[in-house]
């Protein structure tokens, strides 16, 4: 299995045995399983991390904080990946403020600058982003 997966040198075989032992199953895995190890991840829970971050394409290491983060809030489909960076860019730090990103998303807001509009509108209660712009 080392040859057919392309493994080139003994620092590989710790990664075969990774790769083994999380039930990766084709020689496509074994970037996944490369990426894996290049990030830290520790535990066969991460194996499903790793997957999800492959497939929303986060390509450096400083995405990895975003899709733990995609994980935590539980975040289900592909559509919620620009809402998590929109989540970074706007300095939201914990669970209470994940609401108010999607009610950010939701109306449209499209800078940091437009944050605390989202912010005004939920404290007022309003129903529609038309009523905002009338406030």
């Amino acid at each position: 299995m080392y040859q057919r997966y392309g493994c080139t040198s003994a620092t590989d075989v710790p990664a075969l045995r990774m790769y083994r032992r999380y039930g990766c199953t084709g020689a496509t895995d074994v970037p996944a399983l490369r990426m894996y190890r290049r990030y830290g991840c520790t535990g066969a829970t991460d194996v499903p991390a790793l997957r999800m971050y492959r497939r929303y394409g986060c390509t450096g290491a400083t995405d990895v904080p975003a899709l733990q983060m995609y994980q935590r809030y539980g975040c289900t489909s592909a559509t919620d990946v620009p809402a998590l960076r929109m989540y970074q860019r706007c300095g939201c730090t914990s669970a209470t403020d994940v609401p108010v990103l999607r009610m950010y998303q939701r109306y449209g807001c499209t800078s940091a600058t437009d944050v605390p509009a989202p912010r005004m509108y939920q404290r007022y209660g309003f129903s529609g982003y038309v009523r905002v712009i009338q406030q």
